[in-house]
């Protein structure tokens, strides 16, 4: 575990221009989410939703600058599944995509070892929320137009996964 640790900061460190990478406990970062959402509502759970979702676009954006810099253009598919291996490489989970239909908008993402999966089972969801909200800024930076996340369905299996289904949001 150290080993991987070691690297994974080691990778970082350069992927980031040598920026520090802070490693934090699940509880310690879901005390950090529980306290906007008591303190603040759903004005709270607006903010967790809003810093994933500006994550999210980061990553994406810094995905498209790096492949500029290599002169070598990424289809959307591939920034897409590019930004879920980092997310997954970061230790949030493990992120798969499982449907990406550009016409209807429909995509599903499965996430197994979502280290938030038993606080969500019992619906304190700040956890989640901040990683629904990454998921759909990395969405919509990718595809150029605005998702949300319908309704996530998490399954209790051998292990805890969850698929986020995200929808195009309606134009008014």
């Amino acid at each position: 575990m150290v080993n991987v640790r070691a690297s994974l900061i080691e990778e970082m460190k350069n992927s980031n221009g040598n920026q520090s990478l802070i490693l934090m406990k699940t509880e310690s970062f879901n005390n950090i989410m529980g306290y906007l959402s008591k303190s603040f509502g759903s004005s709270g759970l607006s903010i967790i939703y809003s810093m994933g979702h500006d994550s999210g676009v980061r990553e994406v954006k810094k995905i498209r600058e790096e492949m500029k810099q290599l002169e070598k253009p990424l289809p959307k598919r591939a920034i897409i599944e590019m930004s879920l291996q980092r997310l997954s490489q970061m230790g949030w989970g493990k992120f798969e995509l499982k449907e990406l239909d550009q016409i209807t908008g429909n995509v599903d993402i499965s996430v197994k070892k979502n280290p938030f999966s038993e606080t969500c089972a019992m619906n304190e969801n700040s956890g989640c929320l901040f990683l629904h909200g990454y998921v759909s800024g990395i969405l919509t930076e990718a595809l150029e137009e605005e998702t949300m996340c319908g309704n996530p369905r998490c399954i209790d299996l051998d292990e805890t996964s969850c698929i986020f289904h995200q929808v195009r949001q309606p134009r008014f």
